[in-house]
């Protein structure tokens, strides 16, 4: 095999590893041409410094320690610390980062810090509490220190005699004698204070004083100074030949750890017996040798072409080109077929249509992801597939919701015309004892305040004050039929308590209402016993069952609308989760 063709082979294999990995594919049929490599040398300079980082943290009481009479004392000698350690003069610290340093090559090149751990020395300054004045006990806030608290069971250390009700007499008159209790005083000595019209304060005991919760009874605080020692490296490439703008971004954003989807220290090659240290002992600085590999080639996907830009000997993919292009624009066509399951679930559940449907409320965002970053797909490449996804939900949402007015004057036709048979039925087996006449509209139209009185009246006593009474039966009877109505009717309705509530007064007054436009016919089920029908009560009930045609067929039309659209609304509930996009479900409303 030649040198041109092995290079050709690790880019075509690094261009499929990279756009299987976004788009979830086996294989994505790179084409590759025209692919040049070059090795380029770089000079590599790295210095490792060590870092100093001061914290303090208010700890409650005295500590022993380092300690200083002022916060500024404390401060400059924390300070004065952090640049010692700064400037190398703490030699375990320098010992520390040599041994870290030489504990791996490549470790101390691509790495830019590590923790040395904590300083052992700290530094302290204590200081009074400013709210108890460093006693540790503030003067009682309920008694003002003194101990002591107004008695509020009386008023002057007296109190009026129960017995004779302040009067000072028993007995009525002319008979009326000094009250006993009292000795006709009318008032008596209280026995919670002793008549000295104070008492003990419950807040402090009588102590006059109370504990300073801030310090916690100790009277002071003392800030403590902790030093964070690390280290850390900088670095810097310099490249013994002239570079092309691609290959100076390259190695600007590895430096910076900018590249992850093929980082810097992952495709350059160190000469480790090159490496000459710097004379001082600190900072710790070496300089150093390395080669980077770049490779070019042409790309190609479908009708889609592009110039891709690979790293190191393995042909790590940079950028692709817009070679990913290709393959976007065949999930987007399938996009058009609504109908196909295979064809959605192609086009939604890849890794790049889940990426861009996860941003779709935030577009911009997408710029900040490795599909645009290394340019695998174009801005009008994303645009389009997206503008197709919202041209999708479009469609799905017309689908869901229109019907044709055939379809529904059918249906409601076919309900009305059952409707009516279920009426003539009853009315023949009740031997035409139904008064039709006095319900349905003309009930409801006659009496229109009484019927909005008694959806009132039936609401309130089905969920309040009829509740326990009935054992809340009517109001599980309502429920029940909500239930049935949502799941048959109304299988989108989302969910939240509002809606619910809303829901169950709406149904509770569709039952009322429903009551008095078949009243008749429930008492008559209630108080009569069914009977065989004979000729007459057959003309007879076709006949009773017309008076309530309107009935019919608006309840025909309404639950036909309703049918229709839930029917619909099931059938396309079923496809779209057969497709098994969650960002689909989502923005169709489904659980």
């Amino acid at each position: 095999m030649s040198e041109s063709q092995s290079l050709n082979d690790r880019i075509q294999a690094s261009a499929d590893q990279a756009l299987c990995d976004q788009f979830n594919a086996t294989r994505s049929t790179v084409r590759v041409a025209d692919a040049t490599q070059e090795v380029v040398t770089l000079d590599i300079n790295k210095t490792w410094r060590l870092r100093a980082e001061s914290s303090k943290e208010r700890l409650v009481g005295v500590h022993r320690g380092n300690s200083f009479n002022s916060d500024g004392d404390c401060t400059r000698a924390v300070r004065e610390t952090c640049k010692r350690i700064e400037q190398g003069d703490v030699t375990n610290y320098v010992e520390r980062l040599e041994k870290y340093v030489g504990s791996g090559l490549k470790t101390a090149v691509w790495s830019s810090n590590t923790s040395l751990g904590k300083h052992p020395e700290t530094w302290l300054y204590t200081y009074n509490c400013s709210r108890c004045n460093g006693q540790g006990k503030n003067r009682c806030s309920g008694c003002g220190g003194a101990g002591k608290c107004r008695c509020t069971a009386c008023a002057g250390g007296k109190v009026r005699c129960s017995s004779c009700a302040g009067s000072g007499w028993s007995g009525t008159a002319p008979s009326r004698y000094a009250c006993g209790a009292c000795h006709g005083q009318g008032q008596l000595t209280c026995n919670q204070c002793r008549g000295s019209s104070q008492v003990t304060c419950g807040r402090c005991g009588g102590r006059g004083t109370e504990s300073c919760d801030p310090c916690r009874e100790t009277g002071h605080f003392t800030d403590r100074h902790s030093i964070t020692v690390s280290g850390e490296g900088k670095l810097n490439l310099r490249s013994q030949s002239e570079l092309s703008s691609w290959q100076q971004r390259y190695l600007q954003a590895g430096i910076n750890g900018e590249v992850n989807w093929a980082p810097l220290r992952d495709t350059c090659e160190l000469d480790e017996p090159s490496v000459v240290r710097a004379t001082p002992a600190y900072p710790i600085s070496f300089e150093l040798r390395g080669s980077e590999t770049f490779s070019e080639a042409n790309l190609t996907i479908g009708s889609v072409r592009g110039r891709g830009l690979f790293v190191g000997d393995g042909c790590r993919a940079y950028q692709l080109g817009d070679v990913g292009d290709g393959l976007l624009e065949v999930c987007t066509m399938a996009l058009y077929s609504e109908d196909d399951q295979s064809d959605l679930k192609m086009g939604l559940n890849n890794g790049v249509a889940k990426r861009l449907l996860s941003k779709r409320e935030n577009p911009g965002s997408i710029e900040h992801t490795v599909l645009r970053q290394a340019r695998m797909v174009s801005h009008s490449a994303i645009d389009e597939f997206l503008e197709t996804y919202q041209a999708l939900l479009h469609r799905l949402h017309v689908r869901r919701s229109e019907h044709s007015v055939r379809d529904w004057l059918r249906k409601g036709i076919k309900i009305a015309v059952f409707f009516l048979v279920a009426v003539a039925f009853l009315d023949m087996i009740y031997a035409n004892q139904i008064m039709w006449e006095y319900a349905g509209l003309h009930a409801v139209a006659t009496k229109p305040m009484v019927f909005i009185n008694s959806l009132w009246t039936y609401t309130s006593y089905f969920w309040f004050f009829g509740f326990l009474p009935t054992l809340g039966l009517p109001a599980i009877v309502i429920l029940v039929v909500y239930l049935v109505i949502r799941r048959w009717l109304l299988p989108r309705r989302k969910k939240g308590k509002l809606r619910f509530l809303l829901g169950l007064l709406m149904t509770t007054l569709g039952l009322i209402t429903a009551y008095w436009l078949l009243g008749p016919l429930i008492w008559m089920v209630l108080n009569r016993l069914p009977s065989l029908p004979g000729l007459a009560e057959i003309v007879t009930g076709v006949v009773h069952s017309f008076l309530l045609l309107p009935e019919a067929l608006l309840f025909g039309l309404l639950v036909s609308v309703l049918r229709l659209r839930a029917t619909k609304d099931q059938a396309l509930e079923s496809h779209v989760t057969a497709v098994g996009s969650a960002s689909l479900l989502q923005d169709l409303g489904y659980r």
